[in-house]
């Protein structure tokens, strides 16, 4: 750990740099290190904050979308409490790579991708006042897992008050406001804008808004 505090996100990214080089001897190795936790930092939260992003911007999320942009103009430590909660109760309801469901229509239990479990009644409600545990984030494992998670829920939180400060923020008509899936061997995937590529991240989503924040 470094005593240095960063000023800018990029900051943190130079600290994190210079630990690793610190802790490990061959400098090839710390490079293969940084270049994978870059990558694997990229895919998760920006299916996420789409997914979470459809499902507010469609029924049955949409009532909820107000409150949202509410929120998200409100600079407070409480408001962006309550901005993460949004984030992952959404996050919950729309991942299809978040766990397995063994479930019910009144209770469900999640197994969750690194081997633990939690319980959540009537799941297909939405709830704010659930034990959102960090364990159900998709992020990385291991050594970097700490790091994952609170890398994935800070970016999710942060781009969800983003769009909800877009003025007029909405699905584009069409074709163009489809986010094009498709599920291969139960897994979700995601096709390109030609609708020819299978990719793991949505790449062709379009949305239209009035006014970008200030």
């Amino acid at each position: 750990k470094s005593s240095q505090k960063p000023a800018l996100l990029r900051d943190v990214g130079a600290l994190i740099g210079k630990n690793i080089s610190k802790k490990v001897e061959n400098p090839k190795e710390a490079a293969h290190l940084l270049w994978l936790l870059a990558v694997s930092g990229v895919g998760s939260p920006v299916t996420a904050i789409a997914e979470v992003l459809e499902y507010y911007l469609s029924q049955p999320g949409s009532p909820h979308w107000h409150k949202i942009t509410k929120l998200a103009k409100d600079d407070t430590p409480g408001a962006n409490v309550e901005l993460e909660k949004y984030f992952l109760e959404a996050h919950r309801l729309t991942s299809a790579q978040l766990c397995k469901h063994v479930a019910s229509n009144r209770e469900e239990v999640l197994l969750h991708i690194d081997g633990t479990v939690s319980g959540f009644t009537n799941p297909t409600d939405f709830r704010l006042d659930r034990n959102l545990d960090a364990n159900m984030i998709i992020h990385g494992h291991g050594p970097r897992g700490r790091l994952g998670r609170d890398t994935f829920l800070a970016y999710g939180t942060a781009m969800l008050k983003v769009a909800a400060r877009t003025e007029g923020l909405r699905i584009a008509p069409g074709k163009m406001g489809e986010l094009k899936k498709v599920y291969v061997a139960g897994k979700r995937h995601y096709l390109t804008a030609d609708w020819a590529y299978v990719v793991d991240e949505p790449t062709s989503w379009k949305l239209c808004f009035d006014q970008l924040p200030v």
